[in-house]
């Protein structure tokens, strides 16, 4: 069984999947994420890097679903365009040095719609973090503060594992 929660500040969506077809999360998450309010193009999904189909990618732009998310740094991409980062960009936790358009390439394709590619590296450990997102207008450090928010859902999991003794599902049928 496998299952997707969409958190704001409340829980707002909860579907499970129980059917071999959404062991995938290119499955799972992309449908999960385009249930959420269709309509609403205001709200920004966020999520982790379990969607790696460059389809999934252009299907959001196409249906004007703001997203950000985390990227496999060793994945291929071809810079189309750079926004400017003179020095360094410093949060609390990172490092920003590049904030460019990227098109993303899957094995057989280079995907329809270019997206924003923001490079880090996380202070603590010197790890590199590849953020994407289809949102312009915010920069770069409010993007990656955005995806630092992503971890409320995780505080959330351990609260049902731990608190409701969630860890295990029992199914009897």
């Amino acid at each position: 069984m496998k299952f997707t929660v969409g958190l704001s500040n409340l829980l707002i969506a909860v579907h499970f999947f129980n059917d071999q077809t959404h062991n995938s999360e290119n499955v799972a998450l992309k449908e999960a994420i385009l249930a959420l309010e269709p309509e609403n193009t205001e709200k920004i999904r966020v999520f982790d890097r379990g969607i790696t189909a460059r389809k999934t990618y252009d299907e959001f732009i196409e249906k004007n679903i703001p997203f950000v998310s985390r990227f496999n740094i060793k994945s291929k991409r071809q810079t189309v365009s750079d926004n400017q980062v003179l020095q360094p960009i410093d949060t609390d936790t990172l490092s920003i040095y590049s904030d460019s358009w990227v098109y993303l390439f899957s094995e057989r394709a280079r995907a329809k719609y270019p997206l924003r590619c923001i490079e880090s590296t996380r202070k603590e450990t010197n790890e590199h973090l590849v953020f994407i997102t289809n949102i312009k207008k915010l920069p770069a450090q409010d993007i990656t503060l955005l995806y630092k928010r992503r971890w409320d859902i995780e505080v959330f999991f351990k609260f049902l594992k731990q608190e409701l003794n969630f860890a295990h599902l029992i199914n009897r049928s």
